[in-house]
């Protein structure tokens, strides 16, 4: 097994899957125990770069074995999430592909509404964000270019919500923003502001790059707490792209932020976690499933305490 260090030429070259990590150097030691033994069944000679809070694993095997890989990748993160149910585990991470000469020329579409482009200091982007359905995403360590499933989920969210009139003039809450894409993209689709929130230092500094490339920093601010918006609710829109165990206490601690007709947007979990969430959140009155999707392993649930509009057919 190779250093990103020792094969820093060949990467500057080489087509391949990229998985970032960040989380605390306990939970880390555990991820790479059970994850790369794993990961060497489908690629002898990952190359690693490594620090006590992060983990970057680059995969040089062609795309037909991507979604191997990304299978074994959320598999092992489930695994060390159920062996740790009493320590929530803290995590960020990020795939996506890298190639060099077109990394600054991969578009993401969502939909018909949004186009998300990869921010690059090479590229004048001026003309691109005048353009109300593009999206300049800087990602750096902070979770969520667009390209994970459970981020398209969240993305989907939102339009669904938009096409069935419900995100116009509302107000957002993203919680554990990180490049803040979905509070972008909550404005950008017609939402009147929002609000994102990320424990990670990291995380918000990106945000706020993010916010101000996209011209938008009078429709949306960051924080580094739920307590620090404590002001700023209820909110009409909750979205949390989050693992279960992170998921649940938040929704429990902030009954305050809601009203009855909050819709809640929520991804980051298997289908089986889907099922428990569900039931969890039943018992705190948000019974009401409006969407639950499942596509590659994870699941999308949009819910709230009320139908949002009782002459539509779901």
């Amino acid at each position: 097994m190779q250093t990103l260090k020792e094969k820093n030429k060949s990467l500057n070259i080489t087509n391949g899957l990229i998985i970032e990590i960040k989380a605390s150097s306990k939970w880390l030691k555990n991820f790479e125990k059970v994850f790369l033994p794993a990961c060497l069944d489908i690629d002898s000679k990952p190359y690693l770069l490594k620090t006590d809070q992060h983990l970057q694993v680059k995969f040089c095997e062609p795309p037909v074995k991507w979604d191997k890989i990304i299978t074994c990748f959320q598999g092992v993160l489930h695994q060390l999430e159920n062996k740790s149910a009493s320590e929530p585990c803290d995590i960020e991470f990020e795939i996506r592909s890298e190639k060099a000469d077109e990394q600054a020329d991969m578009l993401l579409q969502v939909g018909d509404e949004l186009t998300i482009i990869p921010f690059t200091e090479k590229k004048n982007h001026i003309q691109e964000v005048k353009n109300d359905k593009n999206i300049v995403i800087e990602s750096g360590w902070a979770f969520g270019a667009g390209t994970h499933p459970t981020t398209k989920f969240c993305l989907e969210g939102l339009l669904f919500l938009k096409e069935r009139g419900l995100l116009k003039d509302k107000k957002v809450l993203d919680i554990g923003t990180g490049t803040a894409i979905l509070a972008i993209a909550a404005v950008k689709l017609g939402a009147f502001s929002a609000v994102g929130v990320d424990i990670s230092k990291e995380a918000l500094r990106v945000a706020r790059k993010n916010i101000k490339l996209n011209n938008l920093e009078d429709k949306i601010r960051v924080a580094a707490s739920l307590n620090d918006i404590n002001s700023l609710g209820p909110f009409d829109i909750i979205s949390a792209n989050l693992i279960p165990s992170v998921i649940n206490p938040i929704i429990t601690s902030i009954g305050h932020l809601c009203h009855n007709d909050t819709i809640f947007i929520l991804s980051g979990f298997s289908p089986k976690q889907a099922k428990d969430l569900i039931t969890n959140l039943g018992k705190m009155g948000m019974d009401n499933v409006v969407l639950q999707k499942e596509a590659n392993g994870w699941s999308l649930l949009i819910v709230t305490k009320k139908f949002p509009c009782d002459s539509l057919i779901w």
